[in-house]
């Protein structure tokens, strides 16, 4: 019984739909040549200059609009006293000033690859943790508003890396190797199978490899191994 029918066109719908849609909000699959080239890196990788520049700019926007809040907080304090507003202003500030104290802290963030490992480190070079990528299984990215968000997965576990502009480069050069390899292979194993050649039997023609004719199962002529 067929499984094309009809009546599998709405579940192929959705499917695209569920692609498109993730492909709009900057979800990217990769393959497994991927994973490969990114579990082979080597070295560390941390925000260029720019990309640093860009986020202590944020990191300043930040810290002005708590500078404002708190000047407002203090300002209704002297007015009114400890009044709701003063309060919801002090609490404001404080939990924005632990949301900057944070990034902060990752505003030096840079991953080390060794020997098949990833760690995570802060700006204060403390580790934050470090994985195995032995086993990785797939790898999710989204992307918003300039920067791109690695998810990898394993079979038990996952974890979120930033796809700096410096791990980028590498993995790009690092794919580019490995198809570089993989047509000097395929032209290595093309030389080496040889011209096709045809069957004196049946007069069908044969891959240079095949020692039998495909057809008639009559072996390659000796006169024709050249």
């Amino acid at each position: 019984m067929s499984t094309h029918g009809p009546e599998n066109r709405p579940v192929k719908s959705v499917k695209r739909a569920v692609i498109s849609a993730a492909a709009a909000f900057g979800f990217k699959p990769v393959g497994r040549k991927w994973i490969d080239a990114f579990s082979a890196l080597n070295g560390p990788f941390e925000r260029t200059a720019w990309e640093l520049s860009f986020y202590v700019a944020s990191l300043v926007l930040i810290a002005a609009f708590i500078a404002v809040s708190a000047a407002l907080a203090v300002r209704e304090y002297r007015h009114s006293g400890w009044s709701f507003a003063a309060e919801l202003g002090f609490l404001y500030c404080f939990g924005m000033s632990c949301l900057l104290v944070y990034l902060v802290s990752r505003a030096g963030l840079r991953y080390r690859f060794s020997a098949g490992t990833v760690s995570a480190y802060n700006t204060w070079g403390r580790k934050l943790w470090s994985e195995d990528l032995t086993g990785l299984k797939d790898v999710s990215f989204f992307t918003a508003r300039g920067s791109t968000t690695m998810t990898l997965f394993w079979a038990d576990r996952k974890r979120r890396m930033m796809l700096f502009n410096s791990l980028r480069n590498a993995m790009n050069v690092s794919l580019e190797s490995a198809e570089q390899l993989e047509a000097q292979d395929k032209a290595e194993i093309k030389d080496d199978v040889g011209p096709p050649w045809t069957c004196p039997h049946c007069h069908e023609e044969n891959p240079g490899n095949f020692e039998e004719c495909w057809k008639c199962q009559k072996f390659r002529p000796a006169k024709a191994k050249s």
